[in-house]
């Protein structure tokens, strides 16, 4: 900004209007009015990353009740294959009667 104020002094400007002419030309001042629209355009981008990020923190939540419910139905299919298993194995084990008068 500096560089700037001097450049247009040594180019003859001499009023603070001038200068802020020179800084506005390189990009260094704003109007109030671009200023107030970068502000709310700023406000409205981190309110749209404030839901963004409470949806993430569902989604994720919802994510390990999921993953915690597969992980129990799991451990009960485990279960119950067990109980299938034993249940084949002593069904095996009992002799069928024999059929007919043979």
């Amino acid at each position: 900004m500096a560089k700037v104020i001097d450049a247009s002094m040594r180019n003859g400007k001499q009023t603070p209007a001038g200068w802020a002419c020179d800084l506005y030309a390189a990009g260094l001042i704003m109007s109030p009015e671009a200023a107030a629209d970068i502000a709310s355009v700023s406000v409205d981008a981190v309110a749209l990353l404030d839901q963004a990020v409470a949806e993430l923190k569902r989604e994720h939540e919802e994510s390990a009740r999921l993953r915690a419910q597969v992980a129990s139905l799991l451990a009960e299919r485990h279960s119950t294959n067990e109980a299938l298993a034993d249940m084949t194995a002593l069904l095996r084990s009992v002799p069928l009667p024999s059929v007919g008068g043979a």
